[in-house]
């Protein structure tokens, strides 16, 4: 539901900051938090409360709710893309089509089977329980990479 949470979560667990650069832990948890932010912002803006308290036309409702998603939409694109990339480099994989464009390709195609591929990669779900209320989306005392 909130795939920007999702691809924060496995940036945590590689201590990548909003650049998709390896930071300390500090800067993971910042990066984090923004994400968090922006995909709040984002809720608050494409629902009816927003309307509601701000007193907006419909039309200016609208324009605004686009403009928002758009930016997400992109904001979650880059963020695949770079963590996709991080990922490759750190493991040594190999793009396989697409000359050059696979991290593109598939995040804008299937950004949400990407998120949980990068996510399966990071974290052993056989032997942790996925959480979703965590800033790694593992629970508390499993290791935060494999």
């Amino acid at each position: 539901m909130f795939p920007i949470i999702a691809i924060a979560q496995v940036m945590k667990r590689l201590n990548l900051r909003m650049s998709g650069t390896p930071g300390t832990h500090r800067q993971a948890k910042r990066a984090f938090l923004k994400l968090v932010f922006i995909t709040l912002f984002h809720v608050f803006t494409c629902s009816n409360i927003m309307m509601a308290h701000i007193k907006l036309s419909l039309k200016t409702y609208h324009i605004i709710n686009t403009i928002c998603s758009i930016l997400y939409s992109c904001i979650l694109l880059y963020l695949i893309v770079i963590t996709r990339s991080h990922i490759r480099k750190k493991y040594n994989i190999r793009e396989k089509c697409f000359g050059g464009c696979e991290d593109i390709c598939v995040a804008f195609w299937c950004p949400c089977c990407t998120i949980s591929q990068m996510a399966r990669h990071t974290a052993d779900y056989d032997t942790y329980r996925a959480s979703c209320c965590s800033n790694t989306g593992l629970p508390p005392g499993a290791p935060s990479i494999v």
